[in-house]
């Protein structure tokens, strides 16, 4: 009876180890997503103010978008941002590129997982105002 009960309890303890390291994984996993979730979101509405900002811009000049130059210094100040870039919870954003015809903001998410971490670039393009938006896995060490 000895011998069953040891290998009862040994069965036990194999199974709940296996249940919690399951749950470990589920669970970085999950946060990883919803990481990569709420940058891809802030990263929206970022790309949504700098048309915002643009089309603001354009008004003021009574004119069309074509013609409207983009202040890198007034864009950062109508962001809401300290400089040219900010940290979030979700990550770190910054303005990568402004030019005429385009704003691009690049933005990392502090979640990693097997030595990647979520990036998504939006770019806003003028006088159409377009906003494309990519995401993509950035390997780190």
């Amino acid at each position: 009876m000895e011998a069953q009960q040891i290998l009862l309890l040994i069965l036990s303890i194999i199974i709940i180890g296996t249940t919690i390291i399951v749950g470990i994984t589920l669970y970085k996993d999950q946060a990883y997503t919803a990481n990569k979730t709420a940058l891809v979101a802030e990263a929206q509405n970022y790309g949504k103010r700098i048309t915002k900002y643009c089309q603001d811009l354009a008004s003021l000049k009574k004119d069309n978008l074509q013609s409207a130059s983009v202040d890198t210094t007034k864009l950062i100040k109508y962001l809401g941002w300290e400089g040219n870039f900010i940290k979030t919870e979700a990550g770190t954003f910054n303005i990568t590129a402004v030019s005429d015809s385009s704003v691009i903001i690049t933005g990392y998410a502090k979640a990693k997982k097997n030595g990647k971490s979520p990036k998504v670039v939006v770019t806003v393009t003028f006088p159409e105002g377009k906003m494309e938006l990519r995401e993509s896995d950035l390997v780190t060490k």
